[in-house]
C-alpha cells in the first residue's frame, strides 16, 4: 500500500470493513497497552483470515460516520519502526500468519496481514 492509496481511502471515504480498519496514529507506540492494543487486532484479523489495519487514518467521532475515515492522523511515537512492527505481530501470534507487511509512509503505519501459515 502506498500512501497516495491511504489518501485516496480518505478521500473516497472508504468505510471500514472486515478486512479494513483505521486507528489513530497515536494509538500505535511501546507502551505496553499500545502493543496490547496492537496484538488484540491483529488477532482479530488472524481469526477471519487477514485484512489491513491502517495506524495514522482518524475517523469520524460521530455515531452515523465512525466507520468512515476523516482525517490523517500520523503516528507520532517516532520510536516506531516498520521492523519493530513486524517482530512484535510475528513473536507474538501463534500461528504465524503467512505474510504480514508493513511500512511507515508519511508516519501512517498500514499493516497488510495474509491469514496464518497453515
Amino acid at each position: 500500500m502506498e500512501y497516495a492509496d491511504i489518501l485516496r481511502l480518505i478521500e473516497s471515504a472508504q468505510s471500514e470493513t472486515d478486512l479494513l480498519d483505521y486507528k489513530r496514529g497515536e494509538a500505535l507506540g511501546r507502551q505496553n497497552d499500545q502493543r496490547d492494543a496492537l496484538m488484540k487486532e491483529v488477532l482479530g484479523f488472524a481469526n477471519s483470515g487477514g485484512g489491513t489495519l491502517i495506524y495514522g487514518v482518524a475517523t469520524f467521532a460521530d455515531r452515523a460516520r465512525k466507520h468512515l475515515p476523516e482525517r490523517l492522523a500520523p503516528v507520532t511515537d517516532a520510536t516506531v519502526t516498520v521492523e519493530w512492527i513486524q517482530q512484535m505481530i510475528n513473536s507474538n501470534s501463534a500461528p504465524r500468519f503467512s505474510d504480514v507487511q508493513s511500512s511507515l509512509l508519511g508516519r501512517a503505519a498500514p499493516v497488510a496481514l495474509a491469514g496464518p501459515s497453515p
